[in-house]
C-alpha cells in the first residue's frame, strides 16, 4: 500500500480514537473539572443515563377522542428514539413522551450531580453532602422528563408492581422495592420518579451476576412502556466498574 495512504489511514484512526475519548469525560477528567456540557452528557446520554420514548396516547394526555373508543393497556406499540420522526405539525399536536432514566446510585452520576450543583453556585461542602457523602442503600434509578416533555402523572404506588430490572442472559426479573415522587432530583429542582431495587438476592449474592451482558429497566405507566438498557461492560469510570 502507498505509504502516504497508510499514514492517512493511521491518522484517521487516531483522530477517531481521540474523538471517542473526548466524548467520555467520566474516563478522561477528574469529576471536579467537568464542564456543564460534561455534566449534561453524564446525566442525559451516557452508560448510566438513557432516553426512552413512548408514543402519544390521547386518553393519557387529557383529550377526548371521537367515538369514545378507549386504548387498551398493552396495545400501544413500543418505540425507540431511532424511529422515523413525523412531521412538525403532527409532533406539535400529538407529542410523544420522552424521559431520561438514569442509574442514580452510581458514583459517576452522583459525581455529576455534585459537579452540577457546584457549577450552579452551591457550596462544595453542601453539594458533597447532598450527592457524594450519602450513597443510597439500594440500587436507585431516577426517571425525569426530557426537554419539551412532561413527566407522565401517575400514583407512585401503582408503579411498584409495573417496574422491573430484566437481567440478561439469565432472564431474571428483579421487581422494584419502592417507588416515589421526588421534587428535587437535582440542583435545578426537577421533579422525577425514584425507583429502588435490592442490591443483593436472598442468598446474599449481587443481583448483577458475573457475566451479565445488560440490565434492562422496564416501567409501564398505563398504556406507555418505558425501557432503558444498561451494559455493565460500558459502565466504567475513572475508578473502574461503577454499578453501585
Amino acid at each position: 500500500m502507498n505509504p502516504r495512504r497508510i499514514g492517512i489511514a493511521f491518522a484517521a484512526v487516531g483522530l477517531a480514537a481521540l474523538c471517542a475519548l473526548a466524548s467520555e469525560p467520566w474516563k478522561q477528567k477528574s469529576f471536579e473539572k467537568w464542564t456543564a456540557a460534561d455534566v449534561r452528557q453524564v446525566l442525559q446520554n451516557s452508560p448510566w443515563a438513557k432516553a426512552s420514548k413512548a408514543p402519544y396516547v390521547p386518553q393519557l394526555n387529557g383529550d377526548k377522542p371521537e367515538g369514545g373508543v378507549g386504548v387498551k393497556i398493552g396495545t400501544v406499540p413500543d418505540v425507540t428514539l431511532s424511529d422515523t420522526p413525523v412531521d412538525a405539525t403532527h409532533a406539535t399536536l400529538h407529542p410523544d413522551t420522552t424521559v431520561v432514566i438514569r442509574w442514580n446510585s452510581s458514583l459517576t452520576v452522583r459525581r455529576a450531580l455534585y459537579r452540577d450543583a457546584v457549577l450552579a453556585g452551591e457550596k462544595e461542602a453542601d453539594a458533597a453532602e447532598r450527592f457524594l457523602n450519602t450513597p443510597p442503600e439500594n440500587i436507585e434509578f431516577v426517571m425525569t422528563a426530557a426537554a419539551d416533555s412532561l413527566l407522565p402523572p401517575i400514583e407512585p404506588s401503582s408503579l411498584e408492581p409495573e417496574t422491573f430490572l430484566l437481567m440478561s442472559p439469565s432472564g431474571m426479573k428483579i421487581p422494584a422495592k419502592h417507588a416515589k415522587v421526588h421534587q428535587e432530583t437535582d440542583v435545578h429542582g426537577r421533579t422525577g420518579y425514584i425507583f429502588e431495587f435490592p442490591r443483593t438476592r436472598t442468598d446474599g449474592s449481587s443481583i448483577v451476576a458475573e457475566g451479565t451482558s445488560y440490565i434492562e429497566f422496564q416501567c409501564r405507566m398505563g398504556a406507555r412502556m418505558f425501557r432503558a438498557r444498561f451494559k455493565p461492560a460500558d459502565m466504567v469510570g475513572a475508578d473502574g466498574a461503577d454499578l453501585r
